[in-house]
């Protein structure tokens, strides 16, 4: 994903900002949403019937963005929106049986070994390629969004569950405010819907599905 936007912020530094008539819109966001997803954990134990266990939270995140995008037409606009910040979940800590091969002490730790685990995951590099339909100071968005899942756990059993990446889709309605000296302003409520993740550690696998949110963004930039 890096490499995909140091090769859009090289495109966009080739083209000369001395032209009035570029179609060249820059600027920052500041975005607040509320986000729910579920999640599901199964033990795949070596005798005996897997064990499931399922969760599913709701909570609220706020970050800022920078966007770069190109006017085509009176009508439409394509564009590019980057996330520096890192959002961070939660430290959620269980406590697991390891080495428990007897399916009758199922429950208990029984002939196994008890450990504490931790896990916390991070998403970075949160990107969105998008379009604008414009008619007036009204604007309807489709966006296409990818986003890396860091995982930051501390199993007992040496384990690790690995890094992914989800990609998604956001869609919504805008409202342009556009003053004489061409600096603008703009207010977005947007809807986002990201696939389904899964990461496995040996005979553990978590699952992270149906996350998508509400968000409300503000913007302020400069038309070239």
């Amino acid at each position: 994903m890096k490499k995909i936007t140091i090769a859009i912020l090289f495109l966009f530094s080739t083209i000369s900002l001395a032209s009035a008539d570029l179609g060249i819109n820059v600027g920052a966001s500041a975005s607040l949403g509320v986000f729910h997803a579920d999640g599901k954990e199964t033990i795949d134990h070596t005798a005996g019937s897997d064990e499931i266990k399922k969760e599913n939270a709701t909570g609220v995140a706020g970050y800022t963005s920078f966007f770069i995008e190109k006017t085509l037409g009176p009508y439409l606009s394509v564009g590019y929106d980057y996330v520096p910040d890192t959002l961070s979940t939660d430290t959620v800590e269980n406590t697991r049986c390891d080495n428990n091969t007897n399916p009758a002490q199922k429950g208990s730790c029984g002939s196994g070994t008890s450990a504490a685990n931790t896990v916390q995951i991070d998403f970075n590099d949160l990107t969105t390629y998008y379009a604008t339909l414009n008619i007036g100071d009204v604007y309807f968005k489709y966006g296409m969004m990818e986003v890396d899942v860091v995982t930051n756990e501390n199993l007992p059993t040496g384990s690790s569950y690995g890094n992914t990446s989800l990609d998604g889709t956001m869609y919504g309605v805008g409202y342009n405010k556009t003053f004489d000296n061409t600096i603008f302003i703009r207010g977005e409520a947007m809807m986002l819907d990201f696939d389904s993740a899964k990461m496995t550690s040996d005979d553990n696998t978590i699952e992270l599905n149906n996350l998508e949110g509400a968000m409300g963004k503000i913007s302020i930039g400069k038309s070239f």
